[in-house]
């Protein structure tokens, strides 16, 4: 039987090369804007730095687009050495695209004091999530467990008193935050410049939902993705050689390159303009 990993050879990416190297160069501007000098210019950053919250939109921001550029390039070296196989190269695909869409949520706003509202928002989701993680560990046997939940109580008195006062400052509801769902497929097709072009929102929710089946092993994204051959009847179904289907992978690689580029250029906007 033949390997089911084996690569379809190679990949006609059109012009993904082109605009993926259009994002390398967009990604050395950001870190040069990283870490600014004390003089920085007169720009929408600066102004929200010395609010409250601030802080937190870029931090936030920062770690999402790291989190793209990683997956992005991870996704070039493994066509480059792995070839283009089934299942992996869309999976590295999805969280490009989910933090894309995070970064350029908590930047896009015009008033600052949405983007710092965001910004904490993203910092009480990640707590959350840490929080969870750590209730796992808590069910740990014997003292292991009760020592994990002795830290996370301790490390919860610590941060809940800020997050309260900062969305005190805010002017927000610290609980209804912690409760407020950050939905990917939404936040798409709030976007301000998806708002103009319902189509591209529309691709990109329906992207996003055939990477989410490609992460969780389902079959019709698989089938969407590859063009298949017939090998043998079995029973229930059929053996079936699936290759990468170039066309559909070009259109998801490249919604999600436009995400990108748009989390970045606004990066680059809010620290350059007010």
């Amino acid at each position: 039987m033949q390997d089911s990993f084996r690569s379809a050879g190679d990949l006609d990416v059109e012009g993904l090369p082109q605009m993926w190297h259009g994002m390398d160069l967009l990604w050395q501007r950001v870190l040069e804007l990283r870490d600014p000098p004390a003089d920085l210019r007169l720009s929408a950053r600066r102004f929200d730095l010395a609010q409250t919250a601030g802080h937190r939109v870029y931090i936030g921001a920062d770690r999402h687009l790291q989190c793209a550029m990683d997956n992005h390039r991870a996704l070039v070296g493994l066509l480059n050495a792995h070839g283009a196989t089934p299942w992996a190269p869309w999976n590295l695909l999805r969280p490009s695209l989910e933090a894309a869409v995070l970064a350029a949520w908590v930047l896009e706003s015009n008033d600052g004091l949405t983007r710092r509202t965001r910004g904490l928002q993203l910092e009480l989701i990640d707590n959350s999530e840490r929080s969870k993680y750590w209730r796992e560990l808590e069910l740990l046997p014997g003292g292991t467990g009760r020592e994990v939940a002795r830290q996370m109580a301790a490390a919860q008195a610590r941060v809940v008193p800020i997050y309260r006062a900062e969305a005190e400052d805010l002017g927000v509801s610290y609980e209804k935050l912690c409760h407020s769902n950050v939905v990917i497929r939404d936040i798409i097709g709030q976007l301000g410049y998806m708002k103009s072009d319902k189509s591209f929102a529309a691709l990109a929710r329906a992207t996003w939902r055939s990477l989410s089946g490609f992460q969780h092993g389902h079959g019709y994204a698989l089938l969407t993705g590859s063009d298949m051959t017939v090998v043998a009847p079995t029973q229930g179904g059929q053996v079936s050689h699936l290759v990468i289907n170039d066309e559909r992978f070009v259109t998801c690689a490249t919604v999600v390159a436009h995400v990108m580029t748009e989390a970045m250029q606004l990066w680059v906007r809010r620290s350059t303009q007010i």
